[in-house]
């Protein structure tokens, strides 16, 4: 009976639209490691997120299960803090946790709960952007424009985010030593390109080199919502 409840949530997930007309993104950021057990069953429902239209599913490796067996080769201290950040951000009791999943900066989830994921995703269906974010490719660079919409923004960080679509890990040690894990949107790259005073109009021109995929994301500034995303390609 359980499994026949996680498999009709799943299908849920499958007919939900996410995006408003605008074609705005809600950002789902999961907060993995290949060193805990506990990771890969929320790194099948980012996989199920990632192929739902108006969705960006982001893994974000941390590194705090490297000393405990296996070395993500993927994790990175930055994510470990940027985790920390939001979770002081939105007080929660947990300082650092994993498996975690962090909605559009506003919300999270800890753990593979795949009811409590379908209801943080059910109250952002439909939410339109906080700003205005045009993007162009020019010449080989992406030409990103914001401006302000009629919400008061009182700053923000621009945000370009690179990440591998699919990755096959065979892990050696560790908790999840013997299995081969599926990895679906692993962030290799998350810089800041700029700042907004979210107020005046803003221009950046940015390359985005290799062959991965990569997204902008606005947020505002100190790990607080997250205000317009879009793929870059």
């Amino acid at each position: 009976m359980r499994n026949l409840i996680v498999s009709l949530l799943f299908a849920m997930f499958g007919m939900a639209a996410y995006a408003d007309d605008n074609g705005s993104l809600i950002v789902v950021e999961l907060y993995t490691s290949e060193g805990c057990s506990s990771c890969p069953a929320a790194d099948k429902i980012l996989t199920k997120l990632a192929a739902r239209e108006g969705i960006l599913a982001l893994a974000l490796h941390v590194d705090y299960w490297d000393y405990l067996g296996w070395k993500d080769e993927f994790s990175m201290a930055k994510f470990t803090d940027r985790q920390e950040y939001y979770n002081m951000a939105l007080g929660s009791r947990y300082r650092l946790v994993t498996p975690q999943m962090i909605f559009h900066g506003q919300s999270y989830v800890a753990g593979a709960k795949v009811k409590k994921i379908e209801q943080r995703l059910a109250a952002l269906r439909g939410q339109s952007d906080k700003v205005v974010l045009q993007i162009e490719k020019q010449n080989g660079k992406f030409s990103i424009d914001i401006n302000p919409r009629d919400v008061s923004v009182s700053g923000a960080d621009v945000f370009i985010v690179e990440y591998m679509p699919a990755y096959i890990t065979e892990v050696e040690a560790g908790e999840n030593r013997g299995l081969t894990l599926n990895h679906t949107n692993v962030v290799t790259s998350w810089e800041r390109v700029g700042e907004w005073s979210g107020q005046d109009n803003w221009h950046v021109e940015h390359a985005v080199s290799g062959d991965n995929m990569a997204a902008v994301i606005v947020q505002t500034a100190g790990s607080g919502p997250i205000l317009a995303a879009r793929k870059l390609k």
